[in-house]
């Protein structure tokens, strides 16, 4: 063929695409103003010849039930889900009416049928370097116009080998997929039979990226979708953006002064070999209640929703801790101090103080002004002054840093700086703030 090579004197040539143990020297493209063959082409090319399928027009959905909110509420929190169920119980189906509804274009990935490349992207060299082509599914989300919602649903995750579950780690956490990063807007969803029904057990590490929710539907939502079509529906309530923010800011403040109480609960890796493809408690699962917690609060969900997500995230013995510990938390919102720390009520309990002095910390750390800090001092003085030092300790540390780090804020009175210090001596903190 015109501009190919010989069998036996024109390798030299041609293009030849090689990767590691991966070996595709045998592929040649053709040479001179002919482009190289589609698996070579840059990730953007391959991207935008990626075709979405059209959206079909969806079905009526019926009233959501707690087990469907809970779903509503980790989708919305941009939690990845895990959704454990037997064979036929609708698993598959809530997903895919949903995606209909949401008007989201929906991927279904079934792992047994892949290979590791196939989910992480397939290693070619293009233009001298080596790079991660992304698979059809990824660059059929990434060729989704701006804007439009998206799911990637993993179906069958225990029957998928465990090099291709462990190929899905970035995946699922961080939405990496060769050199590529899947949109903001896109939900992962998994879902799994039981481990007493056979296939492979979760890694731990992957277990413990998830929210896991028991999917048991009432004998009454399955009746009713049966005889009407109208399955229980999932859907995202509304939320204002900065009542969001400052609810986050209260479930920071409750996370931290749980785990004061219970270090334990920090990270607690089972020893129980059945246990660790589950549920369990560690930095990640607790950032994952704060989200959940913060847009429960926001949306009005109620505590059984609230339990199921907890308890999904951290297992249940601690989960069950962790909301018994938060039911009488009745807490003054950090905004609500900072606009009027002067009357703002102090609780009583030691435990509560220690919530309302984190709060306080993330609202200020996650926008400061010179005024916030100035609040936060007044409050935090007051608050010290009754005796609660040790609860008041982790927020002068925030704000310490924040003072003495970038030089752009200042504590505006002398006698409050040495009334600080005072107060991190009486903590033994010695001079470290110095």
């Amino acid at each position: 063929m015109n501009g190919m090579s010989d069998s036996n004197g024109a390798d030299q040539q041609a293009v030849k695409y090689k990767t590691g143990s991966n070996q595709y020297a045998k592929r040649r493209a053709e040479l001179a103003n002919l482009p190289p063959p589609p698996m070579a082409r840059p990730l953007v090319a391959q991207a935008e010849r990626a075709i979405s399928p059209p959206v079909r027009d969806a079905k009526p959905q019926g009233p959501p039930t707690d087990q469907t909110r809970a779903l509503g509420v980790a989708l919305q929190a941009d939690v990845p889900v895990m959704l454990w169920g037997l064979p036929g119980i609708g698993k598959t189906a809530v997903i895919e009416a949903w995606a209909e509804a949401a008007g989201a274009h929906c991927e279904v990935i079934i792992g047994s049928q892949y290979e590791p490349a196939d989910i992480a992207g397939q290693p070619w060299v293009v233009d001298g370097e080596l790079r991660r082509l992304p698979p059809e599914y990824a660059a059929r989300i990434n060729a989704l116009p701006p804007g439009r919602d998206s799911v990637l649903f993993l179906d069958e995750l225990d029957k998928a080998p465990p090099a291709v579950s462990a190929a899905m780690l970035r995946l699922v956490r961080e939405r990496k997929v060769g050199d590529i990063t899947l949109p903001a807007r896109c939900r992962v969803i998994a879902a799994a039979n039981p481990p007493e029904l056979g296939g492979w057990d979760l890694s731990s590490p992957m277990a413990n990226r998830f929210v896991h929710l028991n999917w048991k539907p009432s004998d009454a939502s399955i009746i009713q979708g049966l005889g009407t079509g109208m399955w229980p529906g999932v859907k995202y309530e509304e939320v204002d953006s900065e009542q969001l923010t400052e609810c986050t800011n209260r479930w920071h403040g409750l996370i931290a002064a749980f785990l004061e109480t219970k270090p334990n609960l920090i990270h607690s890796f089972p020893k129980d070999e059945s246990k660790q493809g589950l549920a369990w408690p560690s930095p990640r699962t607790w950032e994952n209640v704060i989200k959940l917690g913060a847009t429960c609060e926001a949306t009005g969900q109620s505590p059984v929703v609230l339990a199921q997500l907890v308890n999904g995230s951290v297992g249940d013995g601690p989960g069950v801790e962790f909301t018994t510990f938060i039911r009488n938390m009745d807490l003054p919102f950090p905004e609500a101090i900072l606009k009027d720390p002067d009357k703002s009520p102090i609780p009583d309990r030691g435990d509560k103080v220690a919530a309302v002095c984190h709060s306080l910390a993330s609202a200020i750390s996650g926008n400061t002004t010179q005024a916030r800090l100035d609040a936060g001092i007044k409050y935090l003085e007051r608050v010290s002054q009754q005796r609660h030092a040790d609860a008041v300790l982790p927020a002068m540390r925030v704000i310490l840093s924040i003072v003495f780090g970038g030089g752009k804020y200042k504590i505006p009175q002398e006698d409050q700086a040495q009334r600080f210090v005072k107060s991190l001596y009486d903590c033994g903190l010695g001079d470290r703030t110095r």
